[in-house]
């Protein structure tokens, strides 16, 4: 994905993009795709917010990171708007 791409994907009701490993896709990145490039087509896009992890690791510490840290936030999601209840 190209970040003029990204600028189209209409995000205004995501509340949280997550980029996880970032670190892995420098090889591929052109100098428009850096880091702060992403970072820029997502928010244009419309998330009011972006996680980004820049160290490598393995796939499934990655994977028992993500599901920890949407755990405790849909947690603390949940806290702020009761009547909202899970996404």
């Amino acid at each position: 994905m190209q970040v003029h791409e990204i600028f189209s994907l209409g995000l205004k009701n995501a509340n949280l993009v997550t980029l996880s490993p970032v670190r892995q896709l420098y090889p591929r990145f052109r100098e428009e795709m850096t880091l702060v490039g992403l970072s820029r087509g997502f928010i244009y896009a419309g998330t009011p917010s972006l996680l980004a992890s820049l160290w490598e690791v393995d796939d499934k510490s990655t994977a028992i990171l993500m599901e920890s840290f949407y755990k405790n936030w849909l947690t603390a999601e949940q806290a702020r708007c009761p009547p909202c209840g899970p996404a």
